[in-house]
């Protein structure tokens, strides 16, 4: 016997209807249009990815992942996109931009997310110039740095979204490192760049000094210099693209694909170097202010093994300087 609930479902092509409705504002045919244009640009692509939190191991699922690989003699040079996918046809996006909010290229660059080896390859080439013209490491005039869903109420979608995509790009890039002591090199390095896709409209809102009011602009899409990701993270280049631009986007990143997997696999290159000899001499460091302070988790413990090598060779000099001195 049917219940209550099923007895007032419509039937045939009005329950049809229903339930395409229903999945259209859920945002699943967002995930799989956007999932078929990254794979129409040669990208594999993966839908409902899981990984795993790694401070409650519970699983979390990116919407899509477009992926492509480098493969070259030892090592794999692996770009990652990690799309969070939101339907809002109903109620436009809003991103506030600020023109004080600027990073420079090799800031962009050096600050992308990464597994150990693709980390330390981009923070050591991170000044590269042939990099700062990729879209990849595109620093506009007036970056976003926070946003809305318009005329929502309670929950901020806009913060949960790009929240999720940048914790979960962090988890993509990280999940096969091994913490082990002393570090080892690994022969895959994983760059990860998450995006926020909206199907809807998206407006940018910024303040205006000379006409002292709010300016709203409506865009296709808009890049954002994020503060709030995890510690792990200090500021998170994250795209916020309407699904209607996102064709372009992606052939725009396809097309430099291979100057920045060239890019990396030559400093991947340089990195073995500097783990065949136990020493970070042989480094190739661009110049640049990366934003951040020290050296990449791989540098570590080759920086430490200069850092006894040098006290050994002072101490040697000094001994040596003594023997001198007491000879006749």
């Amino acid at each position: 016997m049917p219940n209550d609930e099923q007895k007032s479902l419509p039937t045939g092509p009005k329950l049809h209807d229903k339930v395409k409705q229903w999945l259209g504002e859920q945002g699943y045919p967002t995930e799989f249009r956007a999932a078929n244009i990254c794979r129409r640009h040669g990208f594999r692509v993966w839908q409902g990815f899981h990984v795993r939190d790694s401070k409650t191991e519970t699983p979390r699922e990116i919407d899509v992942i477009a992926s492509a690989d480098y493969r070259s003699s030892n090592y794999i040079v692996r770009i990652e996109h990690a799309l969070e996918c939101k339907w809002s046809k109903d109620k436009p996006w809003i991103v506030f931009t600020d023109a004080g909010g600027p990073m420079g290229s090799t800031a962009c660059a050096a600050q992308t997310i990464g597994n150990m080896l693709g980390e330390a390859a981009i923070w050591t080439v991170a000044g590269n110039a042939d990099l700062h013209s990729l879209d990849f490491f595109y620093t506009p005039a007036r970056p976003g740095f926070g946003g809305r869903q318009a005329f929502s109420k309670g929950l901020d979608l806009f913060y949960s979204a790009v929240a999720a995509a940048s914790e979960l790009s962090i988890l993509l890039a990280t999940r096969g490192d091994r913490k082990t002591k002393p570090a080892t090199m690994g022969q895959l390095g994983i760059l990860v760049f998450p995006v926020v896709v909206v199907e809807g409209q998206l407006y940018e809102a910024y303040f205006d000094e000379k006409e002292n009011d709010i300016q709203l602009i409506e865009r296709k899409r808009i890049r954002c210099h994020w503060r709030g990701a995890s510690s792990r993270q200090f500021i998170t280049t994250i795209d916020i693209v309407t699904l209607d631009h996102l064709d372009e986007f992606i052939a725009a990143r396809a097309k430099e694909m291979k100057i920045l997997h060239s890019v990396l696999y030559d400093t991947i290159l340089n990195i073995e170097a500097c783990f065949k000899m136990q020493s970070l001499q042989p480094l190739k460091v661009s110049s640049g202010a990366r934003g951040v302070i020290g050296l990449p988790d791989l540098f570590h413990d080759l920086a430490e093994l200069d850092a006894v090598k040098a006290n050994k060779k002072n101490a040697r000099k000094k001994l040596i300087s003594k023997k001198k001195e007491k000879s006749p």
